[in-house]
């Protein structure tokens, strides 16, 4: 695949081909109950060089990139990711019981609830990406297995969709009213080994059970003290989201036992008990409280206590919503009351709300204020605030209810801005100072900014999105298609956003979709120093690393066809 040794020459293209098409024979084999050809699969997946490629590349663009385990070793060049593919292939083809995981680093990071903090394990490097290839062994299967209404740390699913689902069963007039809003006691760490190394030993190959038992047993060391755990699995690890769902699937057909299926005709009503789960985040339905007591509580709690799990009774509740809402996902979720007209008389209908809560418009808030008072000029503002109302506008963007709160937003963004503007220019006057910051734009006469192309995100302007449910039973690994027709851009750009549109929402150098950890960047296919104007013509969306490939090769044209 690659004479130069080079990781900039890697066809990307090719070597995601290679990995799908043995994942989609992964699923195939998992359908017909052939637990040997899966394990031959997962094993001759493993030890190809396309895999370990993807493998290296999934721990080098995610979120932890720069951050070091315990070894201090990052992967920040071409050469040293490269080195990486061989020395997984040492470990692979190393003789049975030669590995040893190394220490995991424990971190902690504050928790949404101030004063609480969340612990992370940091695990090295080298022992990241061989969980990475684990990882592309077993989510095919997983994914056939998941829980239907299962929605968190699974590829192209989303909150946004999780919500959507609730809306589905709570909008209706004969929706139940009654629901369990439920919290495991930290599901992570305390996560059954045995139950664990019991599924993985149906689920994984033989050689792939050995390095997932050493990184259970992992030592964990927190301020030079040193912990051999024996349950659980750290956050942080690349595959703990994915054994977190082992351990959870199973809850929503032990919570319908009785009940139709989703897929039934009759199961498609909303009578009855439903989960809806989002990683170890998950709310239960009933049209009634004895229902929920009687029978849903028992259980999941059982189903809970064989996994080493249990419910933190302090943090859930039952939940009338006739009188009371909840909170999900940064979603605040309730029944609100409106007065409408009808043939000349009056009647009150409840109408199902779904807003940010409280609590997330106050973070959003506080990182907006912190970022004003910095002493930054105007661009180095924008640049750090976009992002953020960006980010924060994508993600509320699927209920028309946020629209208000994203007035009140946009509204402090102008309070904080006239504050910075008139500390930085305190002998000027307003018009002098709207000269120098406001600018007109096609959707407003007038926009905060450095200069005409160089603006601040108006959050007033986002719209709403509409999210569709998700058709269950279809696996993305067999179905990408579905899922990357029917998945959102919800970039506030519309640039951009046409750009995805034009290119098919997949990147051009490797064919995968632009959807995930990865920042997408846009290429100019004749470079800007030849000329090349900045339109829909000639730019390219591309993955991060694609996009390097791009500028280091010196063959470019052989990776991305459209030249450069």
């Amino acid at each position: 695949m690659n004479t130069n040794n080079n990781w900039n020459d890697l066809n990307w293209r090719k070597i995601y081909a290679f990995v799908k098409t043995l994942q989609s024979e992964l699923v195939v084999a998992y359908k017909n109950k052939d637990l040997v050809k899966v394990h031959f699969i997962q094993e001759k997946l493993a030890m190809s060089f396309e895999a370990r490629s993807v493998a290296v590349r999934m721990v080098t663009v995610n979120n932890g990139k720069k951050t070091p385990g315990f070894d201090s070793i990052v992967w920040d060049n071409p050469i040293k990711k490269f080195q990486a593919i061989k020395q997984l292939r040492e470990i692979l083809v190393g003789k049975s019981g030669s590995y040893q995981s190394g220490p995991v680093r424990r971190v902690w990071i504050p928790k949404t609830t101030p004063g609480e903090l969340r612990p992370l394990g940091i695990p090295n490097m080298i022992d990241r990406a061989l969980q990475a290839l684990m990882l592309l062994c077993l989510d095919p299967i997983v994914e056939e297995m998941s829980d239907t209404y299962s929605f968190g740390f699974r590829i192209f699913r989303s909150p946004s969709d999780a919500i959507q689902r609730i809306r589905t069963l709570l909008d209706k007039p004969r929706s139940p009213k009654w629901l369990w809003d439920v919290d495991i006691s930290k599901c992570f760490d305390r996560i059954s080994h045995e139950f664990l190394e019991k599924e993985l030993k149906v689920l994984l190959y033989a050689r792939g059970n050995e390095y997932t038992s050493k990184w259970l047993k992992a030592p964990i060391i927190d301020k030079g003290v040193t912990v051999i755990p024996v349950m659980g699995t750290p956050q942080g690890n690349i595959l703990s989201p994915l054994l977190c769902n082992i351990t959870l699937n199973g809850l929503e057909n032990a919570i319908r036992d009785g009940l139709p299926s989703p897929n039934s005709k009759e199961g498609r009503k909303i009578s009855g008990s439903w989960c809806v789960r989002y990683a170890d985040d998950f709310i239960v339905t009933s049209p009634d409280r004895n229902r929920i007591i009687l029978k849903n509580i028992p259980t999941v709690k059982q189903f809970l206590n064989e996994r080493g799990l249990e419910i933190s009774e302090k943090k859930s509740r039952i939940i009338y919503l006739e009188e009371e809402g909840f909170d999900f996902l940064g979603w605040k979720i309730c029944l609100f009351e409106r007065n409408l007209k009808k043939n000349k008389s009056s009647y009150n209908k409840k109408i199902l709300v779904i807003k940010p809560t409280n609590e997330a418009v106050k973070r959003v808030k506080a990182k907006i204020k912190a970022k004003f008072m910095s002493n930054k000029p105007i661009r180095g503002l924008i640049k750090d605030l976009n992002p953020i109302l960006r980010g924060w506008s994508n993600y509320y963007r699927s209920s028309y209810h946020s629209q208000k709160i994203f007035q009140s937003i946009g509204h402090y963004v102008y309070q904080s801005w006239w504050r910075w503007a008139r500390k930085k220019h305190p002998t000027r006057t307003k018009k002098w100072i709207y000269s120098q910051y406001i600018f007109k734009s096609d959707k407003r006469s007038w926009n905060i900014g450095a200069s005409k192309e160089i603006q601040l995100f108006d959050i007033t302007q986002a719209k709403q999105i509409k999210v569709n449910s998700l058709k269950s039973n279809i696996n993305p690994y067999t179905d990408e298609e579905y899922y990357i027709s029917s998945s959102l851009t919800v970039d506030a750009e519309r640039f951009r956003k046409a750009i995805y549109n034009k290119y098919n929402f997949r990147c051009p150098v490797c064919n995968q979709a632009l959807f995930g950890e990865e920042d997408i960047h846009l290429h100019h296919i004749i470079p800007r120093k030849d000329g090349g104007p900045y339109s829909l013509t000639n730019i390219a969306p591309l993955h991060r690393t694609c996009h390097e490939n791009i500028t280091y090769t010196k063959n470019p044209g052989n990776l991305f066809p459209g030249g450069t």
